[in-house]
């Protein structure tokens, strides 16, 4: 339930690296230029296609649209322009970088992975490359190969606070604690109002059970951006494992008010409430979460012990079988015989009352019919 911000936006972060070409004469294409410049990218896009039906080899045209594109988050259509440029140019690096991040954007890891490395070979200096790989091999949860990308990125520029942040990440993957923290306090170096390397190294210090110093980097999580909602769940946890709920609540409340579609959020509500015994309301909000991601192991766990201390044993028994199956580290054999066993006995004492009313509606019945032969 930890790893609560993607990581799929953090390549967002480094230095917008694509260069706009301004090497045509043509009206349509000097349009579709300050269009781009203007931040105007729908216009853009349009004016580079008419430039492009004249002159369909113009491959800096296909670069800038592609561009466009790509700043309008249209990645498959920006990847077929960025693969037109680099079919005609393979030492274009630029185009490939590009290709290769839509791949990346598109969660096609290993296409990006392959075009990634083979920027490795023609342009090995090439920063940006090393940190956009080590993404996409932590996304398929391969920290030993993000820690060798980031690595290198690291030894190409010490200086690049993306390196430390992401390789700290790797190492949190690999519940390697230290070696995050320190990390993640060189980014802080680097950048000292960087909000993520705090929230990063608040999760390595709550991973070692240092809550009161985990919670004083959430807090400047907060200070710095009031918006980030996984600083407030944070501190909701550290709130939690010191057994101060109606702290812990306060906060992943907030951290919903911020962004109502994140599922751990109402997880983690949902779990305050089962400590509190308050069993109910903590249904209600897993089935919240649930709702979000039906892929929570945990919620359908704990949802179920839930329905189990109320007694709603056939639905408990649906939850646990659920979390077995999405996460099978879950041993739920000793929940599901007490179940059995209690729905046994219900049945047993079920049964046991129907005689026994039976017994006596049949004794009442028949001092009935004896009272009416005695008149």
């Amino acid at each position: 339930m930890r790893k609560l911000i993607s990581f799929c936006c953090l390549c967002l972060l480094f230095a917008y690296s694509g260069k706009l070409v301004n090497a045509a004469s043509d009206g349509y294409f000097k349009k579709a230029y300050d269009f781009h410049e203007a931040e105007q990218f729908d216009s853009a896009v349009y004016y580079y296609t008419l430039h492009l039906q004249k002159n369909d080899e113009d491959y800096s045209a296909h670069f800038n649209r592609g561009l466009s594109l790509f700043d309008q988050g249209e990645y498959r259509k920006a990847k077929a322009d960025f693969q037109a440029v680099y079919l005609n140019a393979p030492d274009d690096y630029e185009a490939l970088y590009y290709k290769a991040y839509c791949d990346y954007e598109l969660g096609n890891y290993d296409g990006a992975i392959d075009d990634f490395k083979t920027l490795h070979e023609t342009n090995p200096e090439y920063v940006s490359a090393y940190i956009t790989c080590g993404v996409c091999y932590y996304n398929q949860k391969d920290y030993t190969n993000t820690i060798i990308e980031e690595t290198r990125a690291i030894e190409l520029a010490p200086d690049n606070k993306l390196g430390y942040y992401n390789r700290g990440l790797a190492y949190l993957g690999q519940e390697k604690y230290r070696l995050a923290e320190a990390d993640f306090n060189k980014a802080i170096q680097i950048e000292p109002t960087y909000v993520k390397a705090y929230w990063g190294r608040g999760d390595a210090l709550y991973d070692q059970d240092k809550y009161a110093e985990a919670m004083l980097d959430y807090k400047s999580c907060i200070r710095l951006d009031e918006t980030l909602p996984d600083g407030y769940n944070g501190l909701g946890r550290c709130y939690y494992k010191l057994k101060e709920y109606d702290l812990a609540n306060k906060n992943y409340k907030l951290a919903i008010q911020i962004d109502s579609t994140e599922a751990v959020f109402y997880a983690n509500i949902g779990l305050v409430y089962f400590e509190k015994k308050e069993y109910q309301k903590g249904i209600d909000y897993y089935t919240k979460g649930i709702s979000i991601d039906n892929k929570d192991a945990d919620s359908y766990y704990y949802r179920g012990l839930s329905y189990k201390e109320l007694k709603k044993y056939d639905v408990a028994k649906l939850d646990l079988e659920q979390a077995h199956l999405l996460d099978n580290t879950f041993d739920v054999s000793k929940e599901l015989n007490e179940i059995s066993m209690n729905s046994f006995f219900n049945k047993q004492l079920f049964y046991i009352l129907l005689i026994v009313l039976s017994v006596i509606i049949a004794i009442l019945v028949g001092i009935a019919m004896i009272v009416r032969r005695s008149k």
